[in-house]
């Protein structure tokens, strides 16, 4: 029997969180999903690191999810950046699903990774390997979709209600006012 022992280096960045869920419960989500990522450069020497999406292989997809359809949705920003030894960065998800896929995209679930590869440097020792580390973003779109025109709507129906609350509040007050005067 043959037995082969490799050898790799220690990992260069920590990436947190693990996972992330973009959750639409009333409407789409427009730009910045407030979503943040942080790598750290825990060796000691920089670092580069470069962010990109990519949908899952099939095998690898969480049950019930599906990879997202376009994935130009969803930006990552900065998309690189060079870590100094013991330094963060933040990497941000923006998600823009145009207006026009709203109708057709309610109630999908999927699943993108938001991967983070580390690039070589002119300081760095020289790895054999290229090492990723990939984040699983969930995004759930909404079961519905609540227009502007029925926010509208219930808000004038929520005035109204409270405008006859305080009339009929008014009016019994001045009734029990003249009944007590007799």
């Amino acid at each position: 029997m043959f037995l082969m022992i490799f050898t790799s280096n220690s990992a260069s960045i920590t990436v947190q969180p693990a996972e992330i869920y973009i959750k639409m419960s009333n409407n789409f989500i427009q730009g910045n999903t407030t979503k943040k990522i942080v790598v750290t450069n825990v060796e000691n020497h920089t670092v580069n690191v470069l962010a990109y999406l990519e949908n899952p292989y099939p095998d690898y997809i969480r049950p019930n999810r599906n990879p997202l359809q376009n994935l130009s949705w969803i930006t990552i920003v900065p998309f690189q950046s060079t870590l100094q030894p013991g330094s963060s960065k933040a990497f941000y998800l923006y998600l823009t699903i145009p207006e026009k896929y709203h109708e057709t995209l309610l109630g999908k679930k999927w699943e993108v990774w938001a991967t983070f590869r580390e690039e070589p440097t002119n300081d760095s020792t020289s790895n054999t390997f290229v090492r990723e580390y990939s984040v699983r973003v969930y995004i759930d779109t909404p079961q519905s979709i609540v227009s502007l025109e029925s926010l509208r709507a219930l808000i004038s129906i929520y005035l109204i209600l409270i405008a006859s609350m305080v009339i009929f509040s008014f009016i019994i007050l001045r009734y029990n006012k003249k009944r007590m005067k007799r």
